[in-house]
């Protein structure tokens, strides 16, 4: 620990060791910020990127039921254990759900998840305040390091994601145990006694819901870790006796993801050893870059680690993150706290950054919410530079710090408007993107959604001709299909949902949709042998029982007329983003 800062804390504990959020006003200033920056998303819909997955037509969810809870903590669901967001989710649906389906057809309004994601956005901003505080920062400074974590354009895709909950829930969480370890060293430092205990208590607990919320919350212990050596100048091993409860927890659900979850007949993105540090770093030059200069957002980039290989870029973007961390290294002797911001933006990377490969790299490698947690390094690095600067030039830098934070909200606000629908998410994404095939794809099912099939049919068609139905790409496929069938043209749709379901059997999804379309033409034996398979694959599948119970009393009461039903809406393609 640098010299100032150690004197600070022997000087004046009790100020290190304060838990105020501050004065009153400075928490308004930030929620004000929030509002006013973030307060269109609320009047956004769901879009079709997971949402209709996760929420919006979840069986488990419509209506929530007592057994379907039990299911969120029994098993994983998209490749992703995280029964701590899917159970707020469930409560927040039980509370809102309608008997009497809403204009869009769904039974659960967007906007009470909107406003959940915006709130649990504010509570985290003011978390991130108050560490920013206890980490020997004063006010005015922290307050505008915490206004970059607020208001940064990076930050709307995980607030105006309805299915970006996970992502908010988890850095809350996060959060939380980072602020109690950090009461606990002070408290130990202070005042050591059983208060102290409790505190590390809190804080592996914490870490451990983190972890049911999303299992990107691993890195909770490298954090603490980050924090023992760098701030409050601990030995590793006198860290790692604390640490090691959260290490051993971090562990378990990496290995059960790794092993259990995301197998590798979800992973379907390989990459070779020898080239994953530099997708890594080129992924870190993507977000420094974006940081900086964060304009053409969009949910998918199409940055793969395939793409990136072709283009040879990797081989020069090393350079934009190497030279920070020369600047950080160097900014050490000035304050070793910037080392510090360095690591608290660079930890939460680390799942994502491609050392691993995760099944979202299909789609891309880098993503807007995957730096949400990141923006804690970058409001540390914002405060402690206003903190250091001469006293000569303490009120220009505050200027200029307000100003930057003032143009990042305005984009901000320009970006929430990118969420308001699927259409304009997709239109975004494949503008930035032209080789979005998903991007075509979310696109063709939100067209389809609302009957624009000519709109549809043509999205879909661009989704093939940029991924072939070859190369797996059956969403396409599928919404062609779905076209054919509500434009009344089911036979002809049968045989690509058929050619879809030898491509992938084990999908329920598609062998319901090929029942429903059986069962239209009247081929009743068929339709029930592609429901008896889905629930084969997925037993406890409440619609496809559902379909086999009412096709099993059709044919009792009416052996000798065919059930006529109608054809689910398709849904867009499930990312299963971690």
């Amino acid at each position: 620990m640098d010299t100032q800062l150690s004197e600070s804390l022997k000087l004046n504990p009790a100020r290190a060791g304060q838990t105020s959020l501050g004065s009153r006003w400075q928490g308004f200033v930030l929620l004000a910020l929030i509002v006013a920056a973030f307060h269109p998303l609320i009047a956004g819909q769901f879009v079709e990127w997971d949402d209709y997955e996760t929420i919006g037509r979840n069986p488990a969810l419509n209506p929530p039921t007592f057994d379907s809870f039990l299911s969120y903590w029994l098993k994983p669901y998209m490749s992703l254990y995280f029964p701590l967001t899917q159970s707020v989710w469930h409560l927040l649906a039980a509370l809102v759900y309608t008997d009497t389906p809403l204009p869009s057809g769904l039974h659960l309004p967007a906007a009470p998840f909107k406003i959940l994601n915006l709130s649990t956005h504010a509570l985290s901003t003011l978390l991130a305040y108050r560490i920013l505080q206890r980490l020997s920062l004063p006010p005015i400074p922290a307050l505008l390091g915490a206004a970059i974590f607020a208001v940064h354009p990076l930050q709307v895709e995980s607030v105006g994601w309805t299915s970006g909950f996970k992502d908010l829930l988890c850095a809350l969480l996060v959060l939380t145990a980072i602020d109690r370890y950090i009461s606990f060293r002070l408290s130990q430092s202070l005042t050591p006694d059983r208060h102290a205990h409790r505190l590390w208590l809190l804080s592996i607990t914490f870490a451990l819901l983190a972890l049911l919320a999303k299992p990107t919350a691993v890195v909770v212990p490298v954090i603490l870790l980050a924090l023992d050596r760098f701030h409050f100048a601990r030995s590793l091993r006198e860290s790692l006796l604390r640490v090691w409860p959260h290490l051993l927890l971090a562990a378990i659900v990496a290995l059960a993801t790794k092993f259990f979850i995301q197998t590798a007949a979800q992973v379907t993105t390989q990459v070779d050893f020898v080239y994953r540090p530099l997708i890594a770093t080129d992924a870190l030059s993507f977000y420094i870059t974006r940081f900086f200069w964060p304009v053409d957002l969009a949910f998918a980039y199409g940055h793969t680690p395939q793409r990136v290989l072709q283009s040879g870029s990797l081989y020069y973007t090393w350079l934009l993150p190497a030279l920070l961390a020369i600047l950080l290294l160097l900014a050490r002797r000035w304050d070793r706290r910037f080392v510090l911001a360095g690591l608290l933006a660079l930890i939460p990377l680390l799942p994502v950054l491609g050392l691993i490969t995760f099944e979202y790299q299909q789609y891309s490698t880098t993503g807007d919410h995957y730096a949400y947690m990141s923006f804690l390094g970058a409001a540390f690095a914002l405060a402690t530079l206003l903190h250091r600067v001469p006293r000569s030039l303490h009120a220009p830098a505050i200027a200029l710090a307000s100003i930057f934070i003032t143009m990042l909200s305005i984009q901000s606000y320009r970006q929430t408007f990118v969420w308001r629908d699927g259409e304009s998410l997709s239109l975004r994404t494949v503008a930035v993107d032209p080789q979005s095939w998903a991007g075509f794809n979310n696109l063709s099912a939100y067209y389809l959604s609302q009957k624009r099939f000519t709109d549809a049919e043509h999205a879909a068609s661009a989704s093939l001709s940029i991924r072939p139905f070859e190369d797996g790409n059956l969403e396409a496929q599928f919404n062609i299909a779905s076209i054919l069938i509500q434009q009344g043209q089911i036979r002809e749709g049968i045989p690509l949902l058929a050619r879809i379901v030898r491509a992938a059997p084990n999908d329920v999804r598609y062998r319901i949709a090929l029942a429903v379309a059986y069962g239209d033409v009247g081929r009743l034996t068929e339709s029930r042998q592609q429901l008896q398979a889905a629930l084969h694959f997925d037993p406890e599948n409440s619609q496809a029982q559902d379909l086999l119970n009412r096709l099993n009393t059709f044919e009792q009461s009416q052996p000798n007329k065919s059930p006529v039903t109608q054809p689910s809406s398709p849904t867009a393609p499930t990312s299963s983003t971690p």
